[in-house]
């Protein structure tokens, strides 16, 4: 496995409340390649790492207390305190809420991983974040699921089926 992008270079902050999830997602990146990831199991404790630290990607669980991942995100991409306010950013649930979905892409994330994850849709997701930083891309199990959405076009959008 491992991608032709150099995410070794890159560094990673992955948010989940689940400490089971939270390990299975740090051993899949590692296997990617990623240097160690940052870790955080809430918002808060994530706050404090974006503040401190110029991060590449940010992958967080969509449902978390007390801050929940659009809540997350909203912070990232508009409080002006983040390190790195264009910081890529995945969030990730087992719930496919198509309007919670259209709200992440709103808030600015760049992309939603459906859980159950795998390492090939992980590497899926992290590429088409990398490689397409002004769209919106949703990867989820199953065939012909992955999907790219242009999250700057006009009301209504533009889905481009990949």
């Amino acid at each position: 496995m491992g991608s032709s992008l150099h995410f070794d270079e890159w560094s990673f902050l992955v948010v989940d409340d689940n400490p089971a999830a939270l390990a299975m997602l740090r051993f899949m990146l590692l296997m990617l390649g990623v240097k160690r990831p940052f870790e955080a199991l809430d918002g808060p404790t994530a706050k404090k790492l974006v503040r401190g630290n110029d991060l590449d990607c940010i992958i967080t669980d969509m449902r978390m207390e007390p801050m929940n991942g659009a809540e997350f995100v909203r912070w990232v991409r508009h409080s002006n305190e983040a390190a790195n306010p264009t910081v890529r950013i995945l969030a990730m649930s087992a719930y496919r809420d198509p309007v919670e979905i259209e709200g992440l892409a709103g808030e600015g994330a760049n992309g939603f991983l459906g859980k159950p994850i795998s390492m090939s849709l992980l590497e899926q997701a992290l590429t088409a974040v990398a490689l397409n930083p002004t769209e919106f891309v949703e990867v989820i199990s199953g065939p012909d699921c992955s999907r790219l959405v242009d999250n700057h076009a006009e009301e209504g959008g533009r889905e481009d089926d990949s």
